[in-house]
């Protein structure tokens, strides 16, 4: 839903008294001031002194009063051509639209840059030889302290002031005879900023001109009118300031899967015995020696860095060496290192993008995102496999009647699988902003300021599923026969890694109509008609991470501001003639 509010501030206004009479032995006539502004009453008296036009305090310093228009004795009763009387030698664009020069323009022909959709860059941008851009305009008004006169008509620019520079830029006049009025010429850019002003350190007047910022394409890019930083003194005075929609911000990325499952755990170590006597009288060395170890690994990755993962041992098989005693039992097989098998743990799931992005010298940071989901943890190893046993026989090896044999190890536990990279983030949205102030000390007059809307906030993905652990290897054999395995058995898998955790979705962007950082900006009769904050980024199905907040809309969005000690009252302004 969009809201529409005005912004009002109570202010003193400067009154200008410019009434001239013409008295005459018939019919009064209505004098004809040189200002754009409704001609005055029908007066039959003599025209009256000036009244004296107080001066205001600002910001920005004393500022004193406008000379006002003498009055003019009557005449005769033939009427009168339209005159304009010169009231100063000083004509700043002003309100009213006044030629108080009488140069023909509102403003001083002489100490004006002008610029026109129809001039050529190339030209001096004197009067009559305008250019065609404003930032021409702004140079050649830089280089020889002019102000810049616009005439009406569309320019797709990015208009950049800064540094030490003093500088009015005005807006409203016609083309074709440079007459002015309320129709603002329009500044839009195919990307980017349509204006940006900083760190200025002179007095920076713009004046009826329109901001029209192109929709955000990038993902969570903003569109914003105007942005101010690091500067004192900027007026804007009948300005429109129009934001374009903030782009959304991304999905999450989607984790690259775990490869397959690693290789099968060695085979169990053969008896050492296979095929070797072990008389009950005379056996030799191999009889009493434990076979050796097999081990297999792989490395992981763990929220703690790498992890190097092993096979579980398979378990000794039983070696007895007393004759007569009949079957004894084999080693039981060791327990897997470090476990028994077990799945790990899945990662933890990504945290959803709350609150509202940053200001920076260069826009706005859309920093609301989601975070990624954590790693899945490794699996555990399996358990190795039982030992086979051992035995003694009466039947004759190479002439021997009694011997034993040895069991063979069992098999070794399964390699644990890893676990699963954690789901990419949802970005955030970027904002849809009029005016951004940084640092800045602003005057916003009489003027209207739009945003469309927010860019929603990019969804969280899902983790990915954990490696799968790998297989047991197969037992080794006893010492009776090359195939036989005397009981040993085969190790268990590895346990599968836990999967990824799943990534938190972005925050939506904001549309905010003026955001202020530091220092509060003075707004005068302002009309706000802002958009909706953009929807934010939805979460995994099933996931216990939320669907991430709605971008906030404001007309006014301060930030950190700090106390600003106001400009002392201005001078009186001169009193105007009495009439002849």
């Amino acid at each position: 839903m969009r809201t529409q509010s005005v912004f009002l501030r109570v202010v003193v206004m400067k009154i200008k008294v410019s009434q001239v009479g013409w008295v005459g032995l018939g019919l009064a006539h209505m004098a004809i001031a040189c200002s754009s502004d409704p001609p005055g009453q029908v007066s039959a008296q003599a025209g009256a002194g000036g009244v004296p036009s107080a001066g205001t305090g600002s910001r920005f310093g004393a500022s004193g009063g406008k000379l006002s228009s003498a009055g003019m004795a009557g005449v005769g009763s033939v009427p009168q051509p339209p005159m304009c009387r010169k009231t100063s030698d000083i004509d700043a664009p002003d309100g009213e639209f006044t030629d108080a020069n009488c140069d023909g323009i509102d403003g001083d022909k002489a100490k004006g840059v002008f610029v026109s959709p129809n001039g050529i860059d190339t030209a001096s941008g004197a009067f009559g030889a305008p250019v065609k851009t404003i930032a021409k305009g702004i140079a050649l008004g830089i280089a020889g302290k002019k102000d810049v006169y616009v005439c009406q008509g569309e320019y797709a620019e990015n208009l950049v002031v800064e540094g030490n520079v003093s500088l009015g830029v005005y807006g409203g006049y016609v083309c074709s005879d440079w007459k002015r009025t309320n129709q603002r010429p329009i500044v839009n850019p195919v990307a980017g900023f349509p204006l940006r002003v900083k760190n200025v350190s002179g007095e920076l007047v713009v004046d009826r001109l329109e901001f029209l910022a192109p929709d955000a394409k990038e993902p969570s890019g903003s569109s914003i009118a105007a942005l101010v930083t690091s500067s004192k003194r900027v007026l804007f005075q009948q300005v429109r300031l129009q934001a374009g929609k903030g782009a959304p911000g991304a999905a999450g990325t989607t984790p690259a899967a775990v490869p397959t499952a690693p290789p099968q755990a060695p085979k169990g170590e053969d008896s050492l015995a296979v095929g070797v006597e072990c008389d009950c009288a005379t056996a030799p060395a191999a009889c009493f020696l434990a076979p050796g170890f097999t081990f297999m690994s792989q490395s992981c990755e763990t929220p703690e860095g790498p992890l190097q993962v092993y096979t579980g041992r398979g378990g000794d098989g039983a070696n007895v060496k007393s004759c007569f005693l009949g079957n004894a039992a084999g080693g039981v097989g060791k327990p897997g290192l470090p476990d028994d098998g077990a799945a790990g743990q899945n990662g933890v799931p990504g945290a959803v993008g709350q609150g509202i992005g940053t200001f920076s010298e260069e826009g706005y940071i859309a920093s609301n995102r989601g975070l990624p989901g954590g790693l899945g943890l490794p699996g555990k190893s399996g358990r190795g496999g039982t030992g086979g046993t051992s035995d003694v026989s009466f039947t004759a090896v190479g002439g021997n009647a009694d011997y034993w044999w040895v069991g063979g190890r069992g098999g070794y536990g399964g390699i644990p699988g890893c676990g699963g990279l954690g789901g990419g983030p949802g970005s955030a949205g970027g904002a849809s902003i009029g005016l951004l102030s940084r640092e800045s000390e602003v005057n916003l007059d009489w003027s209207t300021v739009n945003t469309v809307a927010g860019g929603a906030g990019g969804d969280g993905v899902q983790g990915a599923a954990g490696q799968p652990g790998g297989l047991g290897g197969p037992p080794g054999r006893c010492g009776i026969s090359a195939a036989a395995l005397c009981g040993a058995t085969a190790g268990q898998k590895g346990g599968d890694g836990g999967k990824g955790g799943d990534g938190g979705p972005g925050g939506g962007g904001p549309s905010l109509g003026v955001v202020a950082v530091g220092i509060a900006p003075l707004l005068t009769a302002v009309s706000f008609d802002v958009g909706r904050g953009g929807l934010g980024g939805k979460s995994v199905a099933n996931s216990v991470v939320p669907d991430a907040l709605p971008g906030i809309s404001a007309d006014y969005w301060p930030v950190d501001i700090r106390p600003v000690v106001n400009g002392a009252a201005g001078a009186a302004g001169m009193a105007g003639k009495g009439g002849i």
